[in-house]
């Protein structure tokens, strides 16, 4: 029963994740692809494993092994960062990470550069929201898809009557999937209004659809950043 309780526990940890305040790292243009950190693709990636197996030391392993776990974050995903691990931490083994065929009228000027989430959410905190709610997408990767985070966001306050705003992060593996995606999205659905920074595909969508202004004011501090539209 106590392993029960502690699996319990952990997956609560996972879905009430507290953000913090954040740092900002460059880097280079579509760094090389990382191979070591591959995912086994007929095991869910998204349940809790034995943490039995869960590397000792800090660093770019034990990293990869919460990348595949639900209660990875975008606090973790900035410790890549500060570990200097190979990107894209997580890849599909069945789907070898390749650039899509190059076509020009998909690039977008945007730098493909790592970006860490704490200086988006310290972003959207100085425009004024608060950070209600992050979860991780529920979405394997593949596709030059590498993972991303879900943030729910308010005008002042969690508590307050403000509308719900729901802003996406999609993290790519190269710059041609991400601006590929980005392209797409805008043409399915450009009410979402994506945008491209770093290694992101960033949307907006408010949920209460009685809150255009701070819509509005979620993508400004976006791309005050140096966000591209798709």
């Amino acid at each position: 029963m106590l392993g029960l309780s502690a699996l319990a526990l952990t997956g609560l940890v996972a879905f009430t994740l507290v953000v913090a305040t954040m740092t900002r790292a460059d880097g280079p243009k579509d760094p090389p692809l990382a191979t070591s950190a591959t995912i086994d693709p007929d095991r869910a990636v998204f349940t809790l494993v034995d943490h039995g197996e869960l590397p000792l030391e800090a660093g770019c392993d034990q990293l990869a092994y919460h990348a595949q776990m639900a209660m990875w974050n975008s606090a973790l995903a900035d410790d890549l960062l500060d570990f200097g691990c190979a990107f894209p931490i997580l890849t599909d083994a069945a789907s070898p990470v390749s650039a899509p065929t190059a076509d020009p009228a998909m690039d977008l000027s945007a730098d493909f550069a790592p970006l860490r989430y704490q200086d988006l959410i310290g972003a959207l905190q100085r425009a004024g929201f608060e950070v209600c709610t992050e979860v991780r997408i529920v979405e394997p990767p593949g596709g030059g898809f590498v993972y991303g985070f879900i943030f729910h966001l308010r005008q002042v306050s969690c508590v307050s009557d403000a509308a719900e705003i729901e802003v996406v992060v999609r993290e790519y593996a190269t710059s041609a999937h991400r601006d590929v995606a980005a392209r797409r999205m805008a043409e399915r659905d450009a009410d979402l209004m994506p945008l491209a920074l770093g290694r992101w595909v960033i949307s907006f969508e408010d949920l209460d659809r009685s809150g255009a202004a701070d819509l509005s004011m979620a993508r400004t501090a976006v791309l005050d950043l140096g966000g591209v539209p798709g």
